[in-house]
């Protein structure tokens, strides 16, 4: 897996590629099915697979009296996410700029220079200003400007959504066991 820090370098090797965004701390479950997903759908269509993500954590620009803590550092993340057979992952560097950026410009500028085909997110995915970029929108916005949105619905263990924070809650509360599981699979 190649490492890019945005999409301009990116753009003359992974052409038409299936994206999926998000930040994906402490790869969990949920997380898991859609690198999974991305990957499958990628070697179907025979184009390259791409994992968009960003350091630091989004509100520890935004809002650092809010940040969480860490479930993985980004090297870890970036050997997890290799070992689901992901071609390339960009790690673009989230600043009050980037925070600022209104949704459309956001995809117009890192999506659609790379003509991306499909891109996948969890079903809870919001980003740009304001998290004004919901689902719903980017779904829109890939009628309009001719890519097609995939939504991965919520997995859940233990009748409970599998979600970073839950993790970081149980690991607060002392129930590491849990949490593991919740972080457990990590096979392709």
């Amino acid at each position: 897996m190649q490492i890019f820090s945005d999409t301009r370098k990116l753009r003359k090797k992974a052409a038409n590629p299936v994206v999926t965004l998000g930040n994906f701390d402490g790869l969990h479950l949920g997380h898991q099915e859609i690198l999974r997903k991305v990957r499958e759908r990628a070697k179907k269509l025979g184009c390259p697979s791409v994992v968009y993500t960003f350091e630091p954590h989004p509100l520890k620009v935004i809002a650092p009296e809010k940040s969480p803590p860490l479930i993985l550092d980004p090297a870890k993340k970036a050997e997890l996410v290799e070992s689901f057979g992901i071609d390339y992952m960009v790690v673009a560097r989230f600043t009050k700029e980037f925070a600022a950026k209104h949704p459309r410009e956001f995809v117009e500028e890192e999506l659609l220079p790379l003509g991306v085909r499909e891109v996948w997110v969890g079903h809870d995915f919001s980003f740009g200003t304001g998290r004004a970029g919901t689902v719903e929108y980017l779904q829109a916005l890939g009628r309009e400007l001719g890519f097609s949105v995939r939504v991965v619905p919520a997995y859940r263990k233990g009748g409970e959504v599998v979600s970073s924070s839950r993790i970081r809650r149980l690991v607060a509360e002392g129930s590491v066991g849990k949490a593991g599981m919740l972080l457990a699979g990590l096979s392709p």
